[in-house]
């Protein structure tokens, strides 16, 4: 008789709810991502609907914009209808290899469907924007990311929470990992945890639970499901 003591197996993806290394070129897995839609946004106003700015290569997503012809065509993709979820972690590697004026890539997450009367009724978590600013100096067009929430009220009326840095190193060429942790009371984002485990927050966001009575409450409009989108956007 042999007897074999095993030692205990850890599997160290078995929380793991969604997951795409996007490591088969061609277009994004259909079972995962639709392509973001062309509507009336600042966001999304140019968007292509096309995988000619959207399309995976190398084991790499790649969004684009570009001109064609008269027309400027920017690339999304989104789980909307595909995959959604309520509090987790978001962990997403990434890497802005240029952003002209007028670009605004952005990591970001929605309601799977309005329970409010449009946005931002409905909520909004935005894990990362990138764009420019003049706040930083005389003038001089600077690079910098954010965090935000948003909820509440019609424009301009809405509720936001964000904090705005000035990080010239995200276009090191780098990918940069963004982490979004998301409970029940609590949002934080984070970037390269992985690199320094004991970081702060670049945003962080305490809120209560339901308050049916407080109409604007954030607590009232983070604790339903969101989807994911990643998206360069063009203009606005």
């Amino acid at each position: 008789t042999y007897t074999i003591v095993l030692t205990k197996f850890e599997d160290p993806m078995k929380d793991v709810l969604f997951m795409d290394d996007f490591d088969v070129d061609g277009h994004p897995d259909p079972t995962k991502w639709v392509l973001c839609r062309k509507a009336g946004s600042d966001w999304n106003d140019e968007m292509s609907e096309s995988y000619d700015q959207a399309y995976v290569e190398d084991g790499k997503l790649i969004l684009k914009a570009e001109k064609v012809g008269n027309e400027y065509k920017a690339g999304g993709i989104e789980t909307q209808g595909k995959f959604d979820f309520t509090f987790g972690r978001v962990e997403v590697r990434a890497k802005i290899t240029s952003s002209p004026n007028g670009a605004f890539p952005a990591i970001w997450m929605m309601p799977k469907k309005y329970i409010y009367d449009g946005w931002p009724n409905c909520g909004e978590i935005d894990i990362m924007e990138f764009g420019h600013s003049n706040a930083y100096g005389a003038g001089k067009q600077e690079y910098y990311f954010n965090g935000a929430c948003h909820w509440g009220q019609g424009w301009p009326a809405a509720s936001h929470a964000n904090s705005i840095i000035n990080p010239y190193s995200l276009q090191d060429g780098e990918f940069h990992i963004y982490t979004c942790i998301w409970t029940a009371e609590r949002i934080e984002m984070y970037v390269d945890l992985d690199r320094n485990p004991d970081a702060e927050p670049y945003f962080a966001m305490d809120f209560p639970c339901n308050e049916p009575d407080n109409e604007w409450s954030p607590g009232n409009y983070f604790h339903i499901p969101n989807f994911i989108l990643f998206n360069l956007a063009v203009g606005g």
